[in-house]
């Protein structure tokens, strides 16, 4: 999630000890949106689920730090997390407005633990049960993952990720990026799903720490903006889906950090356990 106003930093190199703290990190946020995944049920308010999540994190000594950011027009998020649904892509704030079964939400989050930062999200089905562009999200993440590797151009994993979305009939959603994290929640490089030619070229080096977030839509993906600067939506009301993780670049390889019951070997090669329903009570 980069917000209009954030302050841009590095890019940064870490090492192993520093990847391991962020792996913790990583995890805990992980198993907070784990918990806030199956909660996703008809009935359920989002700003109740956005609650959950801020006492989880504080439970561990670590801090929301999505509620206190702000935008371009000086608006305060005010939430440990943003609750995205249908032709919402990211970043709304939650609402009061019961979820209804079959609807597509997203829940994502970040926060602070020890100065080591976090941020991820995940999309699924209001009452369970499959989608086709959750099953077309497995394959853009599993085409992005096999790309992103040492020493190559992001351009190249960002095609890598468009043509697997081609190939499943949807698309990239333009204007997001995802970037660095570690001892700031957004640090360079910034890396645009649907690159231009006037983007600064970006290459993956070992040290470096990311995330991997593509947005994918059934529509043609563009998108517009909300009053409140904060909410992205599809401008043609087309539904679209979201998966962010973090990844440290070693010398021979990449590693997700993090990793919990939502995401293991399997997940990669695109079972994801929450969305059938084991272990989630989704």
């Amino acid at each position: 999630m980069i917000g209009s106003r954030s302050q841009l930093r590095g890019p940064q190199l870490y090492s192993e000890n520093d990847a391991a703290a962020l792996s913790g990190a990583a995890l805990l946020a992980m198993r907070v949106l784990e918990e806030a995944l199956e909660l996703v049920r008809p009935g359920i308010l989002p700003v109740d689920i956005a609650v959950l999540c801020s006492r989880r994190i504080r439970d561990h000594a670590a801090s929301p730090i999505m509620a206190d950011m702000t935008n371009a027009i000086g608006s305060r998020f005010g939430h440990a997390c943003a609750i995205s649904i249908d032709d919402v892509v990211a970043h709304a704030r939650p609402t009061n407005q019961p979820l209804r079964h079959g609807q597509l939400v997203t829940v994502d989050l970040m926060l602070e633990i020890d100065g080591w930062h976090a941020d991820v999200a995940e999309s699924v089905v209001v009452g369970g049960g499959g989608h086709p562009l959750l099953d077309a999200q497995d394959t853009v993440w599993r085409a992005g993952l096999e790309a992103l590797q040492p020493g190559k151009a992001w351009s190249d994993v960002a095609r890598a990720m468009d043509l697997a979305a081609q190939g499943v009939g949807v698309r990239l959603v333009q204007g997001l990026s995802g970037h660095g994290i570690g001892l700031a929640p957004h640090e360079r490089p910034v890396l645009p799903l649907v690159p231009k030619r006037s983007d600064p070229p970006a290459v993956l080096h070992p040290g470096m720490v990311v995330t991997l977030e593509p947005a994918i839509t059934s529509g043609v993906g563009e998108v517009e903006d909300s009053e409140d600067g904060w909410a992205i939506s599809t401008c043609d009301g087309a539904p679209a889906v979201t998966r962010e993780r973090m990844i440290f670049v070693e010398s021979d390889g990449i590693r997700v950090l993090g990793r919990s019951g939502l995401d293991d070997s399997e997940t990669a090669a695109g079972y994801n356990p929450l969305r059938t329903g084991q272990g989630s009570g989704v």
